[in-house]
């Protein structure tokens, strides 16, 4: 068995590159100072709060403890949800089946249970907004318990649930008391708030990243949980010889060198877009530490398992290697 001893998110990202049909044989498991993982089970501290497991038709789904935990966990899980990419994902109350690392408390009829009671009292908040709130968030999130609850029952062959109450009534209930409410003074102002706060909060955002930007990219100890560049990608740095992401990755420096040369490659041929199992020579080419590169689309972007790095970000990197072999 490999051992891996890791900073806490890439031990997050390995275990979102192993679902459930990834290659047999003895399960790799990694660890960093809160957060571990053996196989397709994730731990914080002594808890398993994610798994990945196979729905009826064979498909990787992957299961986030809903359970209370403490702010630490809560951020572990955060992370987890974030490197998960191209897998349907729920939060339910069990997640561990089979062979569960010191627990086996998976019961998907819990687990449907649990989302049409969430639904329903998203439902029911719907129905009696304030005249502050803003209606177009809660009718997503109604809309989109509503549709887990039927997924979820769907992918584990389970009878499709019965509703008091469907989202659509539920909008129009919704709608009926939002236009009672635009008529009030009231109303009119609470929304003047509400989108004075809003933006606010989305100018100070924009400072913040601002400035982890250029902390990240003048190579001050990373203290930032998920840093974004001007287009909303990750940014690459070279740390001795390894290659950081800002969204808490790393992979050996000589696979970034390989990768980045069959990028550009690949660019410079104009073979855009490209996939992986495409290349011109090799996917071993596309081998990035425990992760691939999975695509290059039209515009000359990347994807390597959640991270999309856009081309200005590959380009100044490009200048980093340079720089380093100088």
């Amino acid at each position: 068995m490999t051992k891996h001893v890791v900073s806490n998110q890439q031990c997050v990202h390995m275990w979102a590159q192993r679902p459930p049909n990834s290659p047999t044989g003895e399960p790799a498991w990694a660890r960093g100072s809160s957060v571990s993982f053996q196989g397709k089970l994730l731990k914080s501290y002594a808890t398993t709060v994610a798994a990945f497991v196979e729905a009826a038709d064979g498909s990787a789904v992957a299961l986030f403890s809903s359970n209370g935990y403490s702010h630490t966990t809560h951020r572990h899980l955060h992370f987890a949800r974030r490197a998960v990419s191209g897998v349907l994902c729920f939060d339910v109350p069990t997640v561990a089946g089979r062979g569960g690392w010191s627990r086996d408390d998976l019961d998907h009829s819990k687990n449907l249970t649990y989302l049409v009671s969430e639904y329903e009292k998203r439902a029911e908040r719907l129905m009696h907004m304030s005249a502050d709130t803003d209606p177009i968030y809660l009718i997503q999130h109604v809309v989109g318990a509503y549709s887990s609850a039927i997924a979820y029952a769907r992918l584990f062959a389970l009878p499709e649930p019965i509703f008091w109450c469907k989202p659509e009534s539920a909008e129009r209930q919704c709608l009926a008391r939002l236009a009672a409410l635009n008529r009030t003074p009231e109303r009119l102002r609470r929304i003047k708030e509400r989108e004075a706060r809003e933006a606010a909060a989305l100018a100070k955002q924009i400072e913040v990243d601002k400035e982890a930007r250029a902390e990240f990219r003048a190579g001050s100890t990373y203290t930032h949980s998920h840093v974004r560049c001007e287009q909303g990608g990750a940014l690459l740095a070279i740390v001795g010889d390894k290659v950081i992401t800002s969204w808490g990755a790393e992979v050996p420096l000589a696979d970034a060198r390989r990768a980045f040369s069959a990028w550009r490659r690949i660019v410079d041929a104009n073979a855009l877009p490209h996939v992986r199992g495409n290349y011109a020579q090799t996917d071993a080419e596309t081998q990035l530490g425990h992760f691939t590169l999975d695509s290059i689309d039209s515009y000359g972007n990347i994807t390597a398992g959640c991270h999309i790095i856009y081309r200005a970000e590959l380009e100044r990197f490009g200048a980093l290697l340079g720089a380093s072999t100088s």
